[in-house]
């Protein structure tokens, strides 16, 4: 049974799964295409899509290979393709329907794959896929990227009906070009935590079998990170055959996890998005496994887990991590940030509508993308005032459910903690993700159907919600709109109407918070104090309703928190 509350396989109805029927991988594996045809009973014409380099590499020999069967294999043709787009597509129907072909052979990377799996669907045949190198997860599934009117699409295409994967060929090819291929695997991580996501929310169909899959094949790059990854001094020559088969049995894995889901959710989430707003907006796109990885790791920010590892395992396999080692600026990775969402607004990710560009920067920043030195804004000093305004929207939002009569923007609330009727509650993971003790604001609410609570009534809607800010009093010297200042509750007499300041609920001394908006000064005993509204930013671990730990305890506490922080 699915761990989620979206519909399961058994509530859908009736669809046909596309497998391959075999799948060769190892070294020399090329030398099989004949017996392979002959297997499937494949007899008649057959044509190879591919490229100029790749037909050297690969396609020359395949064709020699299927005419010397002559008695058992017919003719065997050779289409080179440029680019894909849906004129290519025509034009290899165009030439090939004449040959009446009993299949297609899809030799190279990419883009020769992809239209073969389409042309092949169009012309209702079947085709093999023969990869020369490991560089995405296409080569299995039943999707394919085309390119048109300037934005690369993503349309149902068919799987192959078989995968033949020559080691030697492709252990051969650039490391950069399997780097690539294990980076849109690695991406599987927070493609999975998408669907999840939208299973929670918006009850999308979810498939606990895909996503297993899909994550299986993650965590197989993840273990055998040292191993895949060549020594330095032979890092532009490739990698081992075995390393080689490892990535592919990754790549295979992921790509019929997508055949099972019937759609590309299990390894396609707001990191793909990203990945194709930022080959629309910068001149000199990296890999697209490189800037999904890339993407990936500050979609784990957002969705709360382990980033740091994550990235940690990309430089492991020499994967890119930043925006300078990938070659792209750094205004671009905000740009295609804020422009994610909109690549597939039918597909609901972490990013929800989207984030403010304070947020995605701030993002971007903190997962080390981009450096913390560079400002992209246009003024390099900003206005007190602006700088104020931008840091009320800095926050980056969460997504919690709230009660049907009290889910609307603007109200505000303190989270409590998990309640005794929520342990058996299917929506647990998603309402329980605030920290108890803490303000929070609904800025928007979800559109979506109603959930069951046992607290509420009247249902729960899912809401976005940022950390509301709570007015305190602190030193003159320290109200700075913007800064951060460690919270310390004021003991001293003021008038009745200023007591709420003293000690607002929601704070906590020892609390790391930032000054959105400055007040008025009051008195309290002999000394003047402001009135500011904070943001908690950061608390000490396990502390709710308490006063942070003092002198050793303190560091001691901070020293255990983050041993069993790397131990996730």
């Amino acid at each position: 049974m699915d761990a989620f509350p979206g519909k399961r396989e058994s509530d859908r109805e009736a669809r046909m799964i596309e497998m391959p029927r075999e799948i060769v991988v190892g070294e020399n594996a090329l030398e099989k295409v004949p017996d392979v045809l002959k297997k499937l009973k494949l007899s008649g014409n057959t044509y190879i899509i591919t490229g100029r380099q790749t037909n050297i590499v690969a396609g020359e020999r395949i064709r020699e290979m299927t005419e010397a069967e002559s008695g058992c294999i017919g003719k065997c043709g050779t289409y080179i393709s440029e680019k894909a787009t849906p004129e290519e597509v025509s034009a290899i129907l165009d030439e090939v329907s004449g040959t009446d072909p009993c299949c297609l052979l899809g030799v190279g990377s990419g883009r020769s794959i992809d239209l073969a799996k389409l042309s092949s669907k169009k012309l209702g045949i079947p085709f093999l896929s023969i990869p020369t190198a490991a560089s995405h997860d296409g080569i299995v599934s039943s999707r394919a990227s085309i390119h048109s009117d300037g934005e690369s699409k993503s349309v149902d295409a068919q799987s192959p009906m078989a995968v033949i994967a020559d080691t030697t060929i492709i252990s051969k090819a650039p490391y950069r070009l399997l780097a690539a291929g294990c980076g849109d695997v690695i991406s599987n991580y927070t493609s999975v935590l998408d669907w999840e996501l939208a299973s929670r929310l918006l009850n999308e169909p979810f498939s606990a079998v895909s996503s297993s899959m899909a994550l299986m094949s993650a965590e197989l790059i993840t273990e055998s990170a040292d191993l895949i990854h060549p020594s330095e001094e032979i890092v532009g020559m490739g990698v081992s055959p075995e390393a080689a088969r490892l990535v592919i049995q990754a790549l295979v894995t992921s790509g019929m996890a997508m055949s099972f889901a019937g759609s590309s959710r299990p390894a396609s989430g707001a990191e793909h998005m990203f990945s194709h707003a930022l080959d629309h907006i910068t001149q000199r796109p990296a890999l697209h496994g490189v800037q999904c990885a890339v993407g990936s790791i500050m979609m784990m920010y957002l969705h709360g887990g382990d980033w740091n590892l994550l990235r940690e395992t990309m430089i492991r396999l020499g994967i890119p991590t930043s925006a300078e080692e990938m070659g792209i600026p750094d205004e671009d990775i905000v740009e295609a940030l804020l422009a994610a969402p909109g690549i597939r607004p039918e597909r609901y990710t972490i990013l929800g509508k989207g984030l403010t560009r304070p947020a995605a920067e701030k993002m971007a920043k903190i997962t080390k993308v981009i450096p913390w030195t560079i400002s992209l804004n246009s003024q390099s000093c900003r206005k007190t005032t602006e700088r104020r305004d931008n840091m009320k929207e800095e926050q980056v939002q969460k997504i919690t459910v709230a009660g049907e009569r009290f889910a609307k923007p603007g109200e505000e609330f303190f989270f409590v903690g998990e309640m005794p009727e929520c342990r058996k509650c299917r929506f647990r993971g998603t309402c329980l993700n605030l920290e108890p003790g803490r303000k929070y604001r609904i800025e928007s609410v979800r559109e979506g159907h109603l959930m069951e609570c046992a607290l509420h009534d009247g249902g729960v809607l899912a809401v976005h919600v940022t950390p509301a800010p709570i007015k305190a009093l602190v030193d003159p010297k320290k109200a700075v709109a913007g800064s951060t200042v460690v919270y310390e509750p004021v003991a001293a007499p003021v008038s009745e109407e200023d007591e709420k300041y003293l000690a607002p609920e929601g704070l906590v001394k020892g609390d790391r918070c930032r000054i959105v908006d400055i007040g008025d000064t009051i008195k309290a005993g002999n000394r003047s104090y402001r009135i500011v509204s904070l943001v908690v930013l950061w608390r000490w671990p396990g502390i709710s309703g308490k006063t942070a730990p003092e002198n050793g305890l303190l560091r001691a506490e901070k020293i255990r928190h983050c041993r069993n922080v790397y131990k996730k």
